[in-house]
C-alpha cells in the first residue's frame, strides 16, 4: 500500500506551486520508503531514516500515516496498522488510544453493513475492544475490578505493572492497587533485584556496557524464584538497593500476602502473571517527571539526568519497555498534567513588565545596583500545552534549561509559574534540539540588569529572529523596549511600583514568547 495525496492547502501563487509540488512530492517519496521498511519489519532502519528529518517534513509523514492508519483498519489489516501505530507512536502525540477506537467504531459500523464482512469485524472487535486501551481513571477502576475479581480465588494473586521511566507505573498504578487492597497487598519492585554498579563497571571492563534500562541489569533468576515462593505461601529475602550508591544494601525479610504486586520497567516481560498493567506516557511528561524526581531522589545533577534521559534511556526504551504494552490486559494512559504536577518544581517566579524604561540616571537615583550587561538567545520548543514554557538559554558561552508551568493563578497583576532551570552544555544542548525538534521561535534580548534588594530589573531590547536565511544571515525585527521586573520572594509589587513611579494600569503579565507570537500571527494573516 502507498500513501495517499493529500489535497495542498490554498494560498499557492504560479511562482511557488512547482516547489510546493515538488516538496509534496518528496514527503510520498519518502514516506513510501518508510512503508517498506515497517512492512519488512526494518524499525530501526525506519527510526534511522526518520531522524534525518527536519520536523516539517516529518509531520507532514506523520499526517500521512495517520490516514493510512484508518485506513487499513477499514480494510481490516491489522498487523500492518499496530506495526505503523507502534513505530509511530514513538514519535509524541501521534494517534491517542481514544482515536484508534474511535476510528475502529467507525470501521465496524461501516464493514458491518456488508455480510460478508463479518470475519473482519470480529477481528476489529476482538483485537481493539478488549477492554486494554483506557484513559487514566477509568483504566484505574478497570485494574480494580479485576483484581477484586481475581481476589476471590482462593490463591495468592500476582499482578504486574510496567511502564516506562517515570510514567507514574509506581506511584499511580501501583501505590493506588496497593492502597485500594490494604494489608491484603505488597509491592515487589523490579528495582530490588539490580545487580548493581559494581557488577555493571565489571561487565565494562569485559567489554560488555550494560544500562540500568536493559533486562540484563536485573538479576531476573533471583526474582522469579522469590516470586515463585511468595505465590507458594513462603517467605522470602528480598535484596534492598540503593539509588543512592547504586548497589544492593543487605537483604529484608518479606511474608507472603494475597496480592503480591511486581512493578518494574520489565514487569510485563513475566508471561504468568494472573493480570498484566501497562502504563503509557508520552517521552515528553517521563522526561519532566524524570528531572523533578530524580534532583531530589538521587541528588544527581539535573544536566545529567537530561542527558542521560535522551541518550540512554528513550532509545532503550523503544527497544526493550514499550514491548510490554503488547503483552499488558490493560493500558492506562497516564499523561503528564502540567497544571498539578509542574508545583514538583520547588521553584515559583513572579514576574511582570512595562512597555517602558528608566534611565540608568533614573534607576540610580532610585537607588537599583547595576549588574551588567548581556545578550541572551532564547530557543524555544513545542509545548504540551501552550501555557508551558521550554526553554534553552545562551547566555555568552553558558547555556540554560528552562521549563515552566502553566499560570498558577489568573488573578493578580503578576504572573506567577513553577520553575525548574539548570545549566547545560553544548551537547546537551544538541541532545535537546533532537529530541524535542528544531525550535519553534528564537528571541533575543539586549538586557541590562539591576536589582534593588532582591528584586531583579531588567531593561531590555526584544528581537524576534527570522526564520529566513541561513543560520548567519538571520534577520532580526525588533519587538520593543521593556522593562521586566522579577519580583523577590517577600515583597510586594505595588510597593515596588511606587519605589519606580509606574503605574499598575501599563503592567503586562505575558512573556516574551507570548508577545513574540501574537507578532507572528499577525505578520502570517498580512501575508495571506
Amino acid at each position: 500500500m502507498v500513501f495517499e495525496h493529500l489535497t495542498p492547502m490554498g494560498g499557492y501563487t504560479p511562482e511557488n506551486i512547482d516547489e510546493e509540488k515538488e516538496k509534496e512530492e518528496n514527503i510520498i517519496e519518502i514516506s513510501n520508503e518508510l512503508m517498506e521498511m515497517i512492512k519488512k519489519g526494518s524499525m530501526e532502519e525506519a527510526e534511522n531514516k526518520m531522524d534525518t528529518l527536519d520536523d516539517i517534513t516529518r509531520e507532514a509523514i506523520r499526517t500521512r500515516v495517520k490516514d493510512s492508519i484508518k485506513k487499513l483498519i477499514f480494510e481490516g489489516d491489522l498487523g500492518l496498522s499496530i506495526d505503523l501505530q507502534n513505530f509511530f507512536g514513538c514519535y509524541d502525540d501521534f494517534l491517542k488510544n481514544e482515536e484508534i477506537l474511535e476510528i475502529v467504531d467507525l470501521a465496524v459500523e461501516y464493514l458491518g453493513k456488508d455480510q460478508e464482512n463479518t470475519e473482519k469485524v470480529e477481528n476489529l472487535n476482538n483485537f481493539f475492544h478488549q477492554n486494554k486501551y483506557y484513559e487514566k481513571e477509568a483504566g484505574f477502576n478497570e485494574m480494580i475490578n479485576r483484581t477484586e475479581a481475581l481476589m476471590k480465588e482462593d490463591r495468592n494473586i500476582l499482578v504486574t505493572v510496567a511502564g516506562g521511566s517515570a510514567s507514574g507505573k509506581t506511584s499511580f498504578a501501583a501505590e493506588g492497587l496497593r492502597d485500594n487492597f490494604k494489608d491484603s497487598s505488597q509491592i515487589i519492585s523490579m528495582d530490588n533485584y539490580y545487580k548493581g554498579a559494581s557488577w555493571m563497571a565489571k561487565q565494562k571492563e569485559q567489554g560488555r556496557e550494560i544500562s540500568f534500562d536493559e533486562p540484563d541489569a536485573i538479576d531476573i533468576e533471583l526474582l522469579e524464584e522469590d516470586l515463585k515462593k511468595l505465590l507458594a505461601g513462603e517467605s522470602v529475602e528480598m535484596p534492598k538497593y540503593s539509588f543512592t550508591t547504586g548497589e544492593r544494601e543487605g537483604y529484608e525479610q518479606v511474608n507472603p500476602k494475597k496480592l503480591i504486586i511486581l512493578e518494574g520497567l520489565f514487569a510485563n516481560y513475566l508471561k504468568d502473571a494472573d493480570l498484566g498493567v501497562f502504563v503509557n506516557t508520552s517521552s515528553y511528561g517521563r522526561i519532566l517527571r524524570r528531572l523533578f524526581r530524580d534532583v531530589e531522589r538521587t541528588g544527581q545533577d539535573p544536566k545529567d539526568i537530561l542527558s542521560y534521559f535522551i541518550k540512554i534511556v528513550e532509545p532503550l526504551h523503544k527497544e526493550y519497555i514499550q514491548k510490554n504494552e503488547e503483552g499488558a490486559d490493560i493500558v492506562i494512559e497516564n499523561e503528564y498534567d502540567p497544571i498539578i504536577e509542574a508545583e514538583r518544581t520547588n521553584m515559583k517566579e513572579r514576574q511582570v513588565k512595562i512597555k517602558e524604561r528608566l534611565s540608568p540616571k533614573e534607576l540610580r537615583r532610585l537607588g537599583a545596583e547595576r549588574i551588567g550587561k548581556i545578550t541572551q538567545i532564547d530557543s524555544y520548543f513545542k509545548t504540551r500545552l501552550p501555557e508551558e514554557i521550554l526553554r534553552v538559554r545562551k547566555e555568552g558561552q553558558n547555556y540554560y534549561f528552562t521549563y515552566k508551568g502553566p499560570e498558577i493563578s489568573q488573578d493578580g497583576e503578576e504572573r506567577v509559574k513553577n520553575k525548574f532551570e539548570f545549566e547545560i552544555d553544548g551537547e546537551t544542548v544538541i541532545l535537546l534540539e533532537k529530541f524535542y525538534g528544531e525550535p519553534i521561535e528564537r528571541i533575543i534580548k539586549e538586557r541590562e540588569i539591576y536589582n534593588i534588594g532582591d528584586n531583579i530589573i531588567s531593561q531590555d531590547e526584544v528581537y524576534l529572529e527570522s526564520e529566513n536565511g541561513e543560520e548567519e544571515d538571520k534577520e532580526k525585527k525588533n519587538i520593543g523596549s521593556y522593562m521586566e521586573i522579577r519580583i523577590g520572594k517577600k515583597n510586594n509589587l505595588d510597593e515596588i511600583l511606587k519605589t519606580l513611579g509606574l503605574e499598575n494600569e501599563k503592567l503586562i503579565k505575558e512573556s516574551y514568547f507570548d508577545i513574540c507570537k501574537k507578532v507572528d500571527n499577525y505578520d502570517a494573516e498580512e501575508n495571506i
